[in-house]
């Protein structure tokens, strides 16, 4: 959180965080150390929440393909214009209850030839 904080994502008001933009993005490519930070928070947040938030109210799925370089690329395109398009239907939002993270990993489980 203090990353987020330090970036001016995020404020605490009334002892609760609230975040400043009405959704972050991030550069998937991005290898920056802070970036990379926040992905490790989020994805040990993400492994807490497997057993901690009751699966009505949090969504977990996995697919394992075998992929050529083109259906890779076809994929990361996919998932990028995926992430743009769920920030400009949550741009819309007007009502916010909570805060959801959506995690997005997409990389090889075998060595690449």
């Amino acid at each position: 959180m203090q990353n987020l904080e330090y970036l001016d994502l995020i404020e605490m008001k009334y002892n609760r965080w609230i975040r400043k933009d009405l959704a972050i993005d991030t550069d998937p490519h991005s290898f920056a150390p802070l970036l990379r930070g926040y992905h490790k928070q989020m994805l040990a947040r993400a492994t807490e929440a497997v057993d901690s938030i009751s699966s009505d109210k949090r969504s977990l799925g996995a697919l394992t393909l075998p992929l050529s370089r083109s259906s890779y690329e076809l994929i990361e395109k996919r998932l990028s214009d995926l992430r743009t398009e769920l920030a400009a239907l949550h741009a819309k939002e007007s009502n916010s209850e909570t805060v959801y993270q959506l995690n997005i990993q997409f990389f090889p489980l075998l060595g690449l030839k």
